[in-house]
């Protein structure tokens, strides 16, 4: 494991929370496709209640070191033979930790509350239960923590879900980093309301064995021994692992029940041994079938990972250890395991090398994949029913990885039906929005979430801002009748003039299910252009080129928007029942870039993700 730079603790003042109630937003209800054209299940088993998923989750991102940030993935793009030259200037200071690359949200730090509030939908909406902060090498970075439960607080305070949150503590000596965390959190009862609870205590990952003289400790969690080796598996029983290779073992309870397992982005094993990222050999995201491909070229479609979620949906514990989400840094070490070259870095290395499912910028650092798998290569995801196609599509598969984890966490977990329509009804476009009062379903959005962006960056001497958040779309709906195909909106508060403002209230069709057809498979776009009372509705022809095949009324009356469009221009006659995917998307800021809707504006639902109609 890493070698820390020691934070100092500071002291946290304790904060009542009052009880929020929850909205359901349904998030397994709705669907998506990624860039590699793969598509989340439309049909799953039953919801389960007794199944639940861990992701580990990583304080540590400017708060290590003060200088930075040093990419890994830039410094060899520009100094192609620098793994060999552990003296090149450019990789800057031994001992000083390195990107593998960039987040998609910049070079954040730990601590920024914007940042760590889309980390909390974007994991809510993915089904996570849980997420576990790693604190093995004693530092526990109070100062993000508490960053990071009062950006869950927000969330939860608008009505929205976020993950419970738990700790992975030191596998050795964990006495002195337990006694930090519940003088600090645990005794005081600090967003109490966010742990996660197992067995009616607080879980935590830390040997039991070593609080034999605490017995105030002792009694107020529930204790997982952690398992730090990724080969030998469980030496007893109530053991948790992290992160294992393939295939990864059963932990059992002590009542013997098959209680948790792990996945897996990426292992930094080479043969039967704990070896580098950066060494050949190493376990990267395309690793499976016991093999190593050439290249990069299938990093995106993440067969390591996938082959150990087809593990522990064969096995069916009760509960998934997923590594990880967002650890992004690696100290350069002058050697590891007594291996010096190539320079080393441990944990992360490149995005082969790493295992982030945070979305990232730009693209491999080793091609991309063009045409389909091989035969090997796609075994696994025929047998996981989840890929529609095996088909690259554009270039924007930087969050493959997310989209892939919603998949299997339904697969894991089983998901809703989606929501049946009311009766048809005719809407008539005016000032009266009580017609709506009576159609379902609601299609709820995150309220609050248009919020601006202005922190400080990895490093401290730059910042992030954003002030793209515009309209804050709140509820949406859909109506029909023989005629034509209604839509509402509703925002959390006066809507902006649609003259003066640029891709406004954009709504998304996907009138055929296809995502070969449209742009990213939608085939409508209809506010594009708007003139008086008139709006646009174009067809996609291919991709991000829209034409024009129409203009509708529309109406707006403060917070409220209607407007109708005929069947015929969607392509259903009077009895062919209406069966879309559809978006509302404010404020768009690149144009055909489907990523930046988890950073820009507001989109309901977020992201990829669409509400799906039958009716």
């Amino acid at each position: 494991m890493r070698q820390y730079l020691y934070y100092q603790l500071f002291f946290i003042v304790l904060v009542w929370i009052p009880a929020i109630h929850s909205l359901d937003l349904m998030s397994d209800t709705w669907t998506a496709t990624d860039g590699l054209g793969r598509s989340l299940p439309r049909e799953a088993k039953l919801p389960r209640q007794d199944r639940f998923v861990g992701v580990f989750y990583f304080l540590w991102l400017g708060l290590e070191t003060s200088d930075g940030p040093f990419d890994i993935s830039k410094i060899i793009t520009a100094n192609p033979d620098a793994m060999q030259q552990p003296n090149n200037t450019a990789w800057g200071p031994l001992y000083h930790y390195h990107h593998w690359g960039e987040p998609y949200f910049g070079y954040y730090r730990s601590t920024d509350q914007w940042v760590i509030r889309r980390h909390a939908r974007m994991l809510a909406n993915a089904g996570v239960d849980v997420i576990f902060f790693d604190v093995t090498n004693t530092a526990v970075y109070l100062e993000s923590f508490q960053a990071l439960c009062q950006a869950f607080s927000d969330v939860r305070a608008q009505g929205g879900t976020t993950p419970q949150v738990a700790f992975l503590t030191p596998f050795g000596a964990p006495l002195q980093t337990v006694e930090t965390l519940f003088d600090n959190i645990y005794k005081i009862h600090y967003y109490s309301e966010l742990w996660f609870i197992w067995e009616d205590k607080p879980l935590i990952l830390s040997n039991p064995q070593f609080f034999q003289q605490r017995p105030d400790i002792l009694n107020f969690f529930t204790f997982r021994t952690p398992q730090p080796d990724y080969f030998i598996g469980p030496t007893g029983p109530n053991q948790w692992g992290w992160l294992e290779v393939f295939p990864q073992h059963i932990f059992k309870n002590s009542a013997n029940i098959s209680e948790q397992m792990t996945v897996g982005v990426g292992q930094n094993a080479v043969g039967n041994r704990l070896g580098s990222m950066s060494e050949t050999g190493s376990r990267g995201r395309s690793f499976h079938n016991n093999t190593i491909p050439t290249g990069n070229t299938l990093t995106p479609y993440g067969l390591n990972v996938q082959e150990q979620w087809e593990r522990v949906l064969q096995i069916d514990p009760q509960f998934v250890f997923v590594t990880g989400w967002n650890e992004w840094i690696a100290l350069r070490l002058s050697e590891f395991a007594s291996i010096k070259l190539p320079v080393m870095f441990v944990d992360e290395f490149d995005w082969e090398h790493s295992r982030d499912m945070e979305p990232c910028a730009g693209g491999t650092d080793g091609g991309f994949p063009e045409g389909k798998l091989n035969k090997l290569d796609m075994v696994i995801f025929l047998n996981s029913k989840i890929i529609r196609s095996c088909f690259y599509k554009g270039n924007n598969y930087q969050d493959a990885y997310y989209y892939q984890l919603v998949s299997n966490i339904r697969r894991y977990k089983g998901a809703r039906a989606i929501p049946t329509p009311t009766a048809p009804t005719t809407i008539i476009i005016g000032p009266d929005f009580k017609q709506w009062e009576t159609v379902g379903p609601s299609y709820i959005d995150y309220t609050n979430d248009v919020e601006h962006r202005d922190e400080i960056g990895y490093n401290t001497s730059f910042r992030y801002k954003d002030d793209t958040g515009r309209n804050d779309i709140a509820l949406v709906k859909v109506a029909r009748d023989t005629d034509n195909v209604y839509f509402y909106a509703r925002t959390n508060r006066t809507l902006t003039n649609a003259k003066n403002s640029s891709n406004w209230m954009l709504l998304f069709i996907n009138i055929d299910r296809n995502f070969e057809t449209g742009w990213e498979g939608f085939d409508i776009v209809i506010n594009r252009h708007i003139n008086g009372s008139l709006t646009s509705v174009e067809r996609s022809e291919m991709g991000w080129n829209w034409q024009l095949i129409s203009q509708v009324s529309f109406v707006t009356v403060g917070n409220e928007l209607h407007l109708a469009v005929p069947r015929t221009l969607l392509g259903f006659n009077t009895t062919v029942p209406v069966k879309i995917d559809f978006k509302w998307v404010d404020n768009m800021i690149q144009d055909g870039d489907i990523l930046s809707l988890i950073r820009n504006g507001d989109t309901a639902p977020d992201g990829r993700f669409s509400y799906m109609f039958d009716g």
